[in-house]
């Protein structure tokens, strides 16, 4: 086992006791309990999951214009799918579906076109997350109003998140974005062939256009990946209710803003396990709901995620042989 494999299992196993802690101090029969109450409304937080996954892939044919190689909306979703189960399942910082997403897509676009279009759709996405983030930490001012100290970590996280962000779109407008990260790389020994940097010029040049002439699509696209974020909301609002809490839904709009900041915060931690369901915990019993409430709608999150990206993944194992001819699926904009 490697340095880096043998971290991140030590991670993932303070995760479990994390989590075996948290669940042991909440009370394991009441937690079992009001999962086993969730019944046939698992069925719904599928539904819910389905619904954003499909906004999000919605946004992602909006980086497309009639200029570029198009693909069919069924076989860009099921691509985002598939792409989506595998970040989800393996623990590589959310980012180890990408080459999956531009695998996929090679059917349609080559390699250095589908890479594109993959860097944009993820770097908008995260630019989404960052605005949902902020929005529900404004509204946790009103919400959490004797919590300075979690507010105040999240502020700071969120300005660390906002600078990064900024500095990507920002080289991404100037065409130096995979560039300065290969240029970085070299400088510590990683070496890259003459004909792998001509590629990444390609793509970076590339970004840059689309900064420079696709506002419009740009916005279509936030929007829509904001939405599915709201979907989010929707979620948590939906389980309060399947677990009988009584639970505004700004309230829970705020708490699936801040589950979005436990993640990216304890991103370190395989699927931010136990930090995530330690966070709901601490948030609804700030709400006066319990702690054993917040674990349970943690557990419960994270079970639904699992099974959905589990279906997902079958996407990607049973992918049919859609052959060499996308102009059958494609769709204008």
């Amino acid at each position: 086992m490697t340095g880096k494999s043998l971290r991140r299992f030590l991670l993932l196993f303070a995760g479990v006791l994390l989590l075996s802690a948290l669940v042991w101090r909440a009370g394991p029969q009441d937690i079992l309990d009001q999962l086993l109450s969730v019944g046939w409304g698992f069925g719904i937080l599928l539904l819910l999951s389905l619904a954003w996954n499909t906004t999000a892939a919605l946004a992602w044919r909006m980086l497309f214009d009639r200029n570029h190689p198009t693909i069919g909306w069924k076989r860009l979703w099921h691509t985002r799918l598939a792409g989506e189960a595998v970040n989800t399942l393996t623990p590589f910082l959310n980012l180890g579906g990408e080459p999956v997403k531009v695998w996929l897509l090679k059917e349609h676009l080559d390699g250095d076109q589908g890479a594109t279009y993959v860097v944009l759709d993820k770097t908008i996405y995260f630019l989404a997350s960052l605005l949902y983030m902020a929005s529900g930490l404004l509204l946790g001012f009103l919400v959490f109003t004797g919590e300075p100290m979690i507010l105040g970590a999240a502020c700071a996280l969120l300005t660390v998140w906002l600078v990064a962000i900024g500095w990507i779109i920002r080289r991404q407008r100037k065409g130096h974005t995979i560039l300065g990260f290969m240029n970085l790389l070299e400088k510590i020994g990683v070496k890259f062939s003459h004909e792998r940097r001509e590629r990444m010029e390609r793509i970076d040049a590339d970004l840059a256009a689309f900064w420079e002439t696709h506002q419009i699509r740009f916005l279509m696209a936030l929007s829509l990946h904001f939405l599915g974020r709201v979907f989010r909301a929707v979620d948590v609002w939906v389980i309060a209710w399947l677990l009988g809490m009584d639970m505004n839904f700004l309230a829970a709009y705020v708490i699936s803003a801040a589950a979005v900041i436990i993640n990216a915060a304890f991103s370190f931690i395989p699927g931010a396990l136990g930090a995530y369901e330690g966070g709901h915990g601490l948030l609804l019993k700030s709400l006066g709901l319990g702690m054993e409430g917040g674990v349970s709608m943690g557990i419960l999150r994270r079970v639904r995620t699992l099974t959905f990206a589990g279906l997902s993944y079958l996407l990607l194992v049973f992918r049919p042989d859609t052959g060499n001819a996308p102009a059958e699926e494609g769709v204008e904009s």
